[in-house]
């Protein structure tokens, strides 16, 4: 009994100090993005002060009594831009969620945006990179989402939601190709659950139409019966779109040129092909 109380006295402080995290602040989204400030190729990544007359090489943003600032500067001199809170909240939502607002701006506030010289550049970005699994030379087990190649250095991320900025950093892995012994690329297993649902739509329409391919005692069997069938079929059906449409392809890395043919393939479909966020960047240059 007493440990059951113990137990249970744990998993309520550990539950209570979950619910009391606090999220990210503004000044902390802006920080895992850009760091204190803004230089010139992340100004330019993220469209600021793109419509001015004169070149922005660098900003720097804060808050004083309770205003938050972004301050642009140019040629050494300085203006201070202080943001309404609309502003401001349209503001730290465009850095934190760019990649999403550069695929589909619609519900972005361009007016309130309109003090930063916002020109929103148009990057190709993929939800769903190709998939790679690797074996190291020592044997270890590598598994991951095509991020970026760059060379031999191969960044991967293993979560299915699309990149997020606020998420998706701790979980990219940075590999050297170069420490490889075998590898696999392929595709990102979606046509099954396609099948299903495909399946399942045709057993619905042969119930409608009246399509009775079993016999059961009792109608409601027979149609229960129906959509199993159809619903199997369909989950049969993806399974054979998966294995044709994955293109995998196995790499041993030992024989000649098939590095290079590798990461050839896996280049067809990254989630950042022309220009990676500043974050991944910076990841990407101090090689960890």
């Amino acid at each position: 009994m007493r440990i059951n109380v113990l137990f249970i006295l744990f998993f309520g402080l550990s539950l209570s100090s979950v619910l009391q995290a606090q999220p990210f602040t503004d000044l902390q989204i802006l920080a895992l993005r850009v760091g204190p400030s803004f230089d010139a190729n992340e100004l330019e990544y993220f469209g600021l002060f793109a419509k001015g007359a004169q070149k922005v090489d660098s900003a720097r943003y804060g808050t004083v009594a309770n205003a938050f600032y972004i301050e642009p500067f140019s040629k050494g001199k300085s203006e201070r831009v202080v943001l309404s809170p609309a502003t401001q909240n349209e503001f730290v939502q465009y850095i934190g969620l760019y990649e999403r607002f550069a695929q589909d701006s619609r519900s972005l506030d361009t007016k309130l945006l309109f003090p930063l010289g916002v020109s929103l550049p148009l990057r190709r970005y993929e939800k769903n990179g190709f998939m790679l699994t690797a074996i190291s030379k020592s044997g270890k087990q590598i598994y991951g989402e095509v991020v970026r190649i760059e060379g031999t250095k191969i960044l991967l991320y293993d979560l299915d939601i699309g990149y997020d900025a606020q998420l998706s950093p701790i979980d990219i892995l940075l590999v050297d190709a170069d420490t490889l012994a075998e590898i696999d690329v392929y595709r990102r297993n979606v046509a099954k659950f396609t099948g299903l649902i495909t399946g399942t739509a045709i057993a619905l329409g042969a119930l409608g139409a009246g399509f009775s391919p079993f016999v059961f005692a009792t109608q409601e069997a027979q149609a229960a019966g129906n959509i199993l069938a159809f619903a199997g079929g369909g989950f049969l059906i993806g399974f054979v779109l998966d294995q044709l449409l994955s293109y995998k392809s196995h790499f041993v890395l030992s024989k000649p040129r098939e590095l290079n043919r590798a990461l050839a393939l896996a280049k067809r479909r990254q989630m950042f092909p022309t220009r990676l966020p500043p974050e991944l960047e910076r990841k990407l240059a101090a090689g960890r």
